[in-house]
C-alpha cells in the first residue's frame, strides 16, 4: 500500500493548521489500513507540538483554557471533554500537546474507530472517544476540569439545547473552564451554506431560498439551527457562570497568515477586518463595531451551585391597564414558582394606577411576594419596581431589561402585535426567548350579556382570517396559545382582531384559582379577615358582602343608572333584614372614586357597613351571601360562595332567557330589583331554603369538574427554547 503521509510530511518541516489537517487525514487513512501506524502517529504528534507556542488561530482559546485549567499539575492529569468532537481532530491535537485526559464525545459514531487504533498503535489503555445520546454526558457530576466545543451548538436541535449547556455545568468542577465557539444568526455570511444573509430570513423562507440556490435544504432543516448570540451567552451564564467574551480579542489578534491557514473562503474580507482591528487608534473601535457580527467565542469558569441557581429562567407576565390580567395570572405564577423555584418571575405593567392598586391589595401583594416582583413603566411618573428605580431610556432598553435574558418567556393576554408588546416579543426572540399568549379573561361565554353578544359576533365576523403584521413579517406573533377552560370559544374568536387564532392548537390550563397555592392563600386571608372583624367588635361569622359596580356597567343594563340603583337598593335591604350582621362593600377599582359611590357610602354610613378591599375570592369564602348588582366573572370561576344576583337586566335578557340570572346554575339566586316584591324575595335568598336545591349549583359543579388546573403544558412551553 502507498504511504498515506504527504510527501512534505514524511519528515515534517512545515507546521500550522494546514499541516495538522493533512497529517490527520493521513492518520484517518492509516486507521483503515494500519500499514504505517507508528510513522503516522509520530508525524502527527510532531507537527502538532511544533504549534504549541503559537496554536492554530481557532484553537488558541481552547489551548489557553486547558493550560489554565491544569494549573500547576501535569497536563496528563487534566480531565476534559470535547463536547461534540466530530471526527476527533481537536481532541487528538490536545493529546499531542500532553492533555491526554481529554475525552471526545459525539452523537454519531465516526470517532469511535480511534479507540481500538490508539490502543493498538499508540499505547493507550482507555477509550478516548465515546458515543452519547445528546442529552446526558457519560461523566460524573463535577468530574471535569475543562469542557470545550468548537462550532457545535448551531447543530443542536432546539429540544436539546438547554440540556447541552446544563450538562456542561453538571460535569464541570467548581472553577472548571468552559470554552465555546458558536456561529450565530447575526453573522452576515453563513459558512455552512456559503450564502449571504439568507439565514436572517424566517425559517420557511430560508429553506425555500436554499432549495432555489441548489443548497442542501434538507440538511439545513435537519441539522442547522442558527440562533442569536445572546442565546449562547445567556445559557453559559445560567448553567456555567460568568463569561469572558473573546470576540474582540480574537479579532485583534487575527493575522493575514491566520486567515489563509484556517479559512477556505471570503479570505479577503477577513484579512481586511483583521488589519483594521490592529490599527493603533481606530482598531478597538473597529473591533467594537464588528464584533456583534462575528462568531461568538466565550470562556467561562464554573460557578458554585448557589451562583448558578441565581441565573434561573426568567418568566415575564405583561399586564395591560386592566386588573383582570394580574388576577388571572397570579395563581398560575405562584404554581410555577412552586414547580420551578429557580424561575425569576416578573410582572410588568404600563399603568401606574394598576401598579398601585395591586400593591394596595393585601391578598395580591402577599401572593406577589411569594412568587416574583412587580415592575411599572408609566411615562407620567417615575418608574418603579415595587419601589423607586431609574427611568428607562426607551422601550428597547425596557425590553432588554425584562425580557432580554436569553431563554426568557414573555406571557401576554393576546397576540404580540401591538406596541409596546411587539418590541418585547421581538427583542426576546432575538435572544432565544419565547412569547406565549395566556388569555386574560376567565369568563365563560354565558357570562357575556345578551345585548353585548351581537358586538362580539360582529368582531368575529369582521376579523375572521386576519393575519397580524408581525406574523406577516416574522412568520408568527406568538409561540404558544393558552386559555383556561372549555366555555370561552366566543371570547377566543374575538381575539382574531389581533392575529390568527387556531383553536385546534390552543391549549387549556384549567382554572388557576383552583390551584392549591392559591386556595391556601385564600384560606389564610379569610382567617385574617375574621380576626380583624373580631378586633373591631364586628360579627365575624354573620358576614355579607356586596360588590359595588362601576357606573359604566349601566350602559348594558335596563336604564342609565341601573347598576348604581341596584347597589343602593341591595345594601339598604340587607341592612334592614340583617341589622346585626357585618356588611362588607367591595367596590370595583373604577368605582372607588366615582361620585355616585362616594355619595352612596356617605348615605349608607353605619358601623356595620364597612368599605373592604379584600380580594373577591376571599369575600366569597368569608361571606354567607355575596350580593351582586351586576354579574361578574367571580360568580363563574369561584369554587365557593352563595350569590344573590340583583342585576337590573336589559329587557333583551328577559326576552331571551326569562326571569333568571345570567349565572343561573352557578349557585346563584336571582332577585329582580325592578319587582315590587323585591324585599320578600331577597329575604328568601338570605334563608337556607333555596340553597338546598342541588340544581342551583349544577352548572358550576360540572364546569369546575371539567376544567381542573393542569400546568404541565404551560410549563413545557416555557421551558422550550425558541428555535
Amino acid at each position: 500500500m502507498e504511504n498515506p503521509l504527504p510527501q512534505s510530511m514524511a519528515k515534517p518541516a512545515s507546521c500550522g493548521w494546514p499541516a495538522i489537517k493533512a497529517m490527520f487525514k493521513a492518520l484517518q487513512s492509516d486507521r483503515d489500513s494500519g500499514d504505517f501506524a507508528a510513522e503516522c502517529w509520530q508525524a502527527f504528534l510532531q507537527v502538532c507540538r511544533q504549534t504549541e507556542s503559537d496554536p492554530p488561530y481557532h484553537l488558541r482559546s481552547i489551548v489557553e483554557g486547558a493550560k489554565a485549567a491544569s494549573g500547576g499539575s501535569a497536563r496528563s492529569e487534566l480531565a476534559g471533554v470535547d463536547h461534540g468532537c466530530g471526527a476527533g481532530l481537536n481532541t487528538l491535537y490536545l493529546h499531542a500537546l500532553g492533555f491526554t485526559g481529554i475525552r471526545g464525545v459525539n452523537i454519531v459514531p465516526d470517532c469511535l474507530a480511534w479507540n481500538a487504533w490508539l490502543r493498538r498503535h499508540a499505547g493507550y489503555r482507555d477509550d478516548v472517544f465515546a458515543l452519547y445520546d445528546g442529552k446526558r454526558l457519560p461523566f460524573d457530576d463535577a468530574s471535569q476540569d475543562l469542557l470545550f466545543s468548537q462550532q457545535v451548538v448551531e447543530h443542536v436541535e432546539p429540544a436539546l439545547l438547554d440540556s447541552y449547556y446544563s450538562e456542561a455545568g453538571r460535569v464541570l468542577r467548581e472553577g472548571g473552564i468552559a470554552v465555546h465557539q458558536a456561529p450565530h444568526r447575526l453573522t452576515p455570511y453563513d459558512t455552512h451554506t456559503r450564502t449571504w444573509f439568507l439565514h436572517w430570513l424566517p425559517r420557511k423562507l430560508q429553506l425555500a431560498a436554499y432549495r432555489a440556490l441548489g443548497r442542501n435544504a434538507e440538511w439545513a432543516e435537519r441539522e442547522l439551527f442558527l440562533r442569536g448570540p445572546g442565546v449562547h451567552r445567556g445559557l453559559v451564564r445560567r448553567h456555567i457562570g460568568q463569561l469572558r467574551d473573546m470576540v474582540k480579542e480574537r479579532l485583534g489578534a487575527l493575522s493575514d497568515s491566520d486567515v489563509r491557514s484556517y479559512y477556505d473562503g471570503q479570505t479577503g474580507l477577513r484579512i481586511l477586518l483583521g488589519r483594521m482591528a490592529r490599527l493603533p487608534l481606530a482598531g478597538p473601535l473597529v473591533a467594537q463595531l464588528v464584533a456583534p457580527w462575528l462568531m461568538a467565542e466565550t470562556v467561562a469558569r464554573r460557578a458554585n451551585v448557589a451562583q448558578a441557581a441565581a441565573n434561573g429562567r426568567r418568566v415575564v407576565f405583561l399586564l395591560s391597564d386592566q386588573l383582570i390580567d394580574f388576577d388571572s395570572y397570579l395563581p398560575a405564577a405562584m404554581a410555577l414558582k412552586r414547580l420551578r423555584p429557580d424561575f425569576d418571575i416578573r410582572f410588568v405593567t404600563f399603568s401606574g394606577k394598576n401598579h398601585d392598586f395591586i400593591l394596595a391589595n393585601p391578598t395580591l401583594k402577599k401572593g406577589l411576594d411569594r412568587c416574583g416582583a412587580l415592575h411599572v413603566f408609566d411615562r407620567t411618573r417615575k418608574n418603579r419596581i415595587a419601589g423607586p428605580c431609574n427611568q428607562p431610556r426607551g422601550d428597547a432598553r425596557k425590553s432588554e431589561r425584562h425580557a432580554g435574558r436569553p431563554g426568557s418567556t414573555v406571557i401576554h393576554g393576546r397576540q404580540f402585535s401591538e406596541f409596546p408588546y411587539a418590541i418585547l416579543y421581538v427583542v426576546n426572540r432575538l435572544v432565544g426567548g419565547r412569547g406565549i399568549v395566556l388569555v386574560r379573561s376567565r369568563q365563560p361565554d354565558e357570562g357575556v350579556k345578551v345585548n353585548i353578544m351581537p358586538r362580539f359576533e360582529s368582531l368575529i365576523s369582521s376579523s375572521e382570517g386576519h393575519v397580524s403584521w408581525l406574523e406577516r413579517l416574522l412568520g408568527r406573533d406568538h409561540d404558544g396559545f393558552f386559555h383556561y377552560h372549555d366555555r370561552q370559544d366566543t371570547y377566543l374568536k374575538t381575539m382574531q382582531r389581533w392575529g390568527r387564532v387556531d383553536l385546534a392548537r390552543a391549549h387549556r390550563i384549567g382554572l388557576p384559582n383552583l390551584l392549591p397555592e392559591w386556595r391556601a392563600l385564600i384560606d389564610e386571608e379569610v382567617a385574617q379577615a375574621r380576626a380583624s372583624l373580631r378586633a373591631q367588635g364586628m360579627d365575624s361569622e354573620n358576614v355579607y358582602a356586596v360588590f359595588a359596580p362601576k357606573s359604566f356597567s349601566s350602559n348594558f343594563l335596563r336604564v342609565a343608572d341601573s347598576a348604581e340603583r341596584s347597589f343602593i337598593q341591595a345594601v339598604e335591604t340587607l341592612r334592614a333584614l340583617r341589622p346585626q350582621a357585618s356588611i362588607l362593600v367591595r367596590p370595583h377599582p373604577r368605582a372607588v372614586n366615582e361620585k355616585w359611590f362616594k355619595e352612596a357610602m356617605a348615605a349608607l354610613a353605619a358601623p356595620a357597613v364597612q368599605l373592604s378591599f379584600l380580594h373577591p375570592e376571599v369575600l366569597c369564602a368569608l361571606a354567607s351571601r355575596i350580593v351582586i348588582p351586576n354579574t361578574t366573572t367571580t360568580i363563574f370561576v369561584s369554587p365557593v360562595g352563595r350569590f344573590i344576583d340583583c342585576t337590573d337586566y336589559h329587557q333583551k335578557h328577559y326576552d331571551e332567557a326569562g326571569e333568571r340570572s345570567q349565572s343561573d346554575g352557578y349557585n346563584t339566586v336571582f332577585v329582580n330589583p325592578a319587582r315590587a316584591d323585591f324585599r320578600e324575595r331577597f329575604a328568601e335568598a338570605l334563608d337556607e331554603g333555596p340553597w338546598r336545591d342541588p340544581s342551583l349549583s349544577r352548572q358550576r359543579d360540572e364546569f369546575l369538574l371539567r376544567n381542573p388546573p393542569a400546568m404541565g403544558r404551560l410549563l413545557d412551553c416555557i421551558e422550550e427554547r425558541a428555535g
